[in-house]
This record gives C-alpha cells, sequence and structure tokens, in this order.
C-alpha cells in the first residue's frame, strides 16, 4: 500500500474520498504522524476568524490591501 500526501489530506479534510485501507492505516498513526498533525492544525486555524486588529495592520504594511476592497471568507466547513 503506498500512501500519498493527497491521500493525507484528503483524510483529514474529505475524509469520504479516501479508500478504507488507508483510511484505517492513518487512522492507527494518526497521533504520531506530524504529517497528519499538520492538516489538522492547518485545518483548525482555516476554521478561526482573523481579529480586525491583525487585518488592519496587513492593510497598513502591504498596499494592495485594502480594507475596503477585502472579500472576507468565511471558515470552510464540511459539505452536508
Amino acid at each position: 500500500m503506498r500512501v500519498t500526501e493527497r491521500d493525507i489530506f484528503n483524510f483529514v479534510f474529505y475524509p469520504e474520498l479516501v479508500r478504507d485501507e488507508i483510511k484505517s492505516f492513518l487512522s492507527t498513526i494518526e497521533d504520531t504522524s506530524e504529517e497528519v498533525n499538520f492538516y489538522k492544525e492547518l485545518k483548525s486555524s482555516l476554521e478561526k476568524e482573523i481579529n480586525t486588529n491583525i487585518k488592519k495592520k496587513f492593510s497598513k504594511k502591504i498596499e494592495a490591501y485594502k480594507l475596503t476592497t477585502v472579500i472576507t471568507l468565511y471558515p470552510m466547513h464540511k459539505p452536508l
């Protein structure tokens, strides 16, 4: 069995896309796997809203980033 980076990504973000064999394997090692933990932390950070003060700091340091022209994206949610 060969587990790819995409398999690990899908295991965290879209588990329904992962073959049962790979899902079972990743489930047994998920607590000790740095790769799985990386994607779990990434997913967790995507679900948090960015503080308004941080947005203001971005707008001061990056010319192209203007609060009036920024489209607010909402946290990712699993499809129903």
